[in-house]
């Protein structure tokens, strides 16, 4: 990531940042699973272009699940977090 302008966070060593003049993305790695997002969205298709010349890449489209979390996109472009699946399945398991 570091060869494509993204530096490491000190926050965790599965993200990284990619800063450009005041627009921001940001890479989460977990094992074979890359989320990328970014702001402005125009900002995020380029450094995808750019992985997918180096890495063969499968996008899986808008992100609506990951790691246990619920990602829910609003109509004002912004997004909401959410455990509710998580929970969900842990209720399920305590009451069986």
């Amino acid at each position: 990531m570091l060869q494509f302008g993204f530096s490491a966070s000190k926050s965790g060593s599965s993200l990284f940042v990619y800063k450009k003049h005041k627009n921001v993305a940001y890479l989460l790695v977990y094992v074979d699973d890359i989320v990328i997002t970014g702001s402005p969205s125009t900002l995020v298709q380029p450094l995808i272009n750019q992985f997918n010349s180096t890495f063969a890449l499968k996008q899986l489209g808008q992100l609506d699940y990951s790691l246990g979390i619920d990602v829910h996109h609003t109509v004002s472009g912004s997004i909401l977090l959410t455990y509710s699946k998580f929970f969900t399945k842990l209720i399920w398991l305590k009451l069986s």
